[in-house]
């Protein structure tokens, strides 16, 4: 057994701009700026790129991100979480591994994206809401919630599921090498 290599998270951040042409260090430093009570630029930053799955429902090119996903009205829900810079490295890593993607709001241009991250030492469930903005998609909230289901995504009228990994997988949607733990009925993404 080897000895275990710390590397910081701006290293990690550095490492995944210089693979995808990402700006997610940039980004960081916005929300450094937000935690310090600096005001925001409304600048765009890229924070990663779309991939296959993605891609088959309509969503292409940069992933974009700006001011407006980190305050407060739009993540308040999630304080608890404290969405750092390390789970947003993590969420963009495995972003085009979603778990589900819904399409919501009936325009055909907003989608919900569902993958899984590490928070506490335990397993949730990222909702990112995305919108086409042409050539891009801009993300446009983000929200997290322990042990989801994923099999009860379209039960509400605003949600329908175009993509659900977890559907061959497991009856009842749960998949236990996702979620450990068992998941919450009324979990609300």
């Amino acid at each position: 057994m080897g000895m275990e290599v710390f590397i910081p998270i701006g290293r990690k951040i550095q490492e995944y701009d210089k693979r995808n042409g990402s700006d997610l260090a940039g980004f960081i430093e916005l929300i450094q700026k937000k935690k310090r009570g600096e005001k925001l630029p409304l600048a765009y930053f890229k924070i990663g790129v779309t991939g296959k799955i993605l891609n088959k429902y309509g969503m292409y090119g940069a992933i974009t991100a700006n001011r407006r996903v980190i305050s407060e009205k739009r993540h308040s829900k999630d304080a608890f979480h404290s969405i750092s810079e390390e789970l947003w490295l993590e969420i963009m890593e495995v972003i085009n591994e979603p778990l589900a993607i819904c399409s919501y709001g009936g325009s055909g241009r907003s989608f919900r994206v569902y993958t899984s991250a590490i928070i506490k030492d335990k397993n949730i469930c990222v909702g990112l809401n995305v919108n086409s903005i042409g050539r891009n998609i801009l993300v446009s909230n983000i929200s997290t919630v322990f042990g989801r289901d994923i099999s009860k995504l379209g039960s509400g009228k605003i949600e329908k599921v175009l993509y659900n990994k977890a559907a061959g997988e497991s009856s009842s949607g749960h998949d236990p090498q996702i979620y450990p733990q068992p998941p919450l009925s009324d979990a609300k993404v």
